[in-house]
């Protein structure tokens, strides 16, 4: 009877366990953003799309955003629309750890083949992830990028050639897509419960 006694115990201990392990994994929440509800036209660095409130968009170079009609698959995109080297920057206000975008306007006319999309992520200053994908240039947004890193908040998308320097090309991106970081304190809170549930354990034992 004791046996059977020590090892519900357990069981209940291990049940525990699971079922933060699960809780925990749930709270990584998804987000998207398609600028399908956005007004067409200028917008100001920091521009926040009705599609979420904690993400903002700036040019790197200039102030030269604009919600634009797209020329396939999607009604509205966004773009930096002059062909400089800039980028197209995105901030969050909480961490990620996951981020996907499709991307177009990659003419013919003004890049080479071979040239590329290039996606970065930033926890504060420093890097922490880096990804590229050739283009396709046939000027519609029909193709996408995704990077994964343990947290970051910011990202940089622009075109380049194959070492990663910005080219003149106007950058036009779309439905983004991307998933919140589970918080360190979490992971911790997890450990805690399994080790006092494994000195519970020993304690019944004994």
């Amino acid at each position: 009877m004791k046996l059977i006694k020590m090892l519900a115990m357990k069981s209940r201990v291990i049940c525990g366990v699971a079922a933060l392990l699960l809780l925990l994994s749930t709270t990584a929440m998804a987000g998207f953003i398609d600028f399908e509800g956005d007004t067409l036209g200028p917008k100001a660095n920091g521009f926040t799309s009705v599609g979420d409130a904690g993400v903002h968009f700036f040019d790197t170079i200039g102030t030269d955003l604009r919600v634009h009609p797209d020329q396939t698959v999607v009604t509205q995109n966004l773009q930096a629309p002059i062909d400089d080297a800039s980028r197209i920057k995105i901030v969050f206000d909480t961490d990620k750890s996951s981020l996907n975008l499709f991307f177009g306007n990659d003419d013919a006319c003004c890049s080479a083949p071979g040239d590329r999309a290039w996606l970065e992520v930033f926890s504060g200053a420093t890097s922490v992830g880096l990804t590229s994908v050739v283009m396709n240039r046939n000027d519609l947004t029909d193709q996408s990028i995704d990077i994964s890193a343990a947290s970051f908040d910011s990202a940089l998308f622009w075109y380049g050639g194959a070492g990663g320097t910005p080219i003149a090309l106007i950058e036009a991106i779309d439905n983004i897509s991307f998933t919140d970081a589970v918080p360190e304190p979490a992971s911790l809170a997890l450990l805690s419960l399994g080790l006092a549930g494994l000195g519970f354990s020993r304690r019944k034992q004994a």
